[in-house]
């Protein structure tokens, strides 16, 4: 898993972010430099709702920070921030509040230009654009480069509509390759270079036949890895989280169409869901509940229960997922799970056609979006935050989507 981008030179700069509102179309002002020590204590000079600063804790780490080694083009981007509470008050109805960081940008791997958007002091007396306050994710899965059932043009299209909707990450679920060779993985890079978002990828079940794994971390990096974002103060108060932490987890295995994670794993799971008021996703390639009209259920993960527990006692929000090529969504333990279909093939059920996800986060609910390949795009899911649970009527969607593409035989 990891974020396209290139590696930047590292640099330790101490940022005061503003919990004002602002418009990209508006001028940012130019760029703050900040010292390299952070803010003396008692920095805090008003807690205005208009402008609030805060300073750093006295528990604040002032250890040197080195440039990172030469890093893959699907390197992850770390950032470390130490966060504080703003002036606004607790949001009702959820577990989380949001937070307003003083931001600490380290040893970045993403293009400079994400770098200094950190940097840049918001001007007073602007507004968000209401379309710029959901978090965007994309999710796509089960490419299947080299296979006879790809298609260029529709992963061309596919490409072209997620780089058109501008989301704030891009997350592919594995079965990148037919059958796991060296050139399949060349391909699958190419075509995914080019999703212009920071991409989180990981392995599937086809990915790990021939010994395709070593490929994969030769071109993507590690099977088992994580990704940060954080959110800007004004937005992270609209959308009730401080960031997104996306967890990769690699569920395949050499020759086996089934999934397996493993307890060994759990502990290492536990430590990357650190950030209690982040978005937690976890992105994984074997679906975690079995999925109607896609026949007997043979390759479901084998500790899916265990997992499942694990993930409800670290109140993970979001489940990504492929494999079968059904979408379908699930509300389980106030968890979402969410399975794409393929995205670039014709290797479908039914006739259901070629999809992706689109996932748009704010503070009350969580909306899926199917894209389909002659470009319609239809609500498919509404899962409730403050419930936790998808409404009756966002399962009848799924349920109808699934009868009217013979999927499933007519219940009337």
């Amino acid at each position: 898993m990891s974020s396209v981008g290139s590696v930047a030179r590292a640099r330790r700069v101490w940022v005061v972010c503003s919990s004002r509102e602002s418009s990209p179309n508006d001028d940012p002002g130019p760029i703050r430099e900040i010292s390299t020590s952070p803010p003396s204590p008692g920095s805090v000079i008003d807690t205005s709702p208009d402008r609030t600063m805060y300073r750093a804790s006295d528990s604040e780490p002032r250890s040197k920070i080195t440039p990172p080694a030469g890093q893959t083009r699907f390197a992850e981007a770390p950032t470390r921030r130490s966060r504080v509470r703003s002036s606004s008050a607790s949001k009702s109805g959820t577990d989380r509040s949001a937070l307003t960081r003083l931001c600490e940008i380290a040893s970045a791997t993403v293009a400079p230009s994400r770098i200094l958007r950190w940097r840049r002091r918001p001007p007073r007396g602007t507004e968000m654009p209401i379309a710029d306050i959901p978090l965007r994710i994309a999710h796509l899965s089960d490419i299947h480069c080299g296979e006879l059932t790809f298609q260029d043009e529709l992963m061309a299209r596919t490409i072209e509509r997620i780089n058109a909707l501008r989301p704030d990450i891009a997350v592919v679920t594995g079965d990148l390759t037919a059958a796991g060779y060296e050139w399949e993985f060349e391909q699958a890079a190419g075509w995914l270079g080019r999703i212009e978002a920071p991409t989180v990828v990981i392995p599937g079940n086809h990915d790990a036949r021939n010994v395709g794994f070593v490929h994969f971390e030769r071109r993507f990096g590690d099977r088992f890895s994580r990704y940060r974002q954080p959110l800007e103060p004004e937005r992270a108060e609209r959308v009730l989280a401080t960031g997104v932490t996306v967890i990769g987890v690699d569920s395949s295995a050499p020759d086996l169409d089934e999934g397996h994670i493993g307890r060994e794993w759990y502990p290492w799971i536990r430590e990357q869901f650190d950030r209690e008021r982040d978005l937690k996703i976890l992105a994984i390639h074997h679906h975690l509940v079995p999925i109607p009209g896609t026949g007997r259920e043979r390759n479901i993960i084998t500790d899916a229960g265990d997992l499942l527990a694990e993930l409800t006692r670290l109140d993970v929000d979001i489940v990504l997922a492929g494999h079968k090529h059904v979408p379908f969504f699930w509300g389980l333990n106030g968890i979402l799970i969410c399975n794409s279909s393929t995205a670039a093939t014709r290797r479908v059920r039914g006739f259901t056609p070629p999809s992706w996800n689109e996932l748009r986060v704010d503070a009350s609910t969580i909306k899926v979006y199917l894209h389909y390949e002659d470009g319609r795009r239809e609500l498919s899911m509404i899962f409730s935050r403050k419930t936790r649970a998808l409404t009756r009527e966002a399962f009848y969607l799924t349920d109808d989507f699934l009868e009217s593409n013979q999927v499933l035989p007519s219940s009337r």
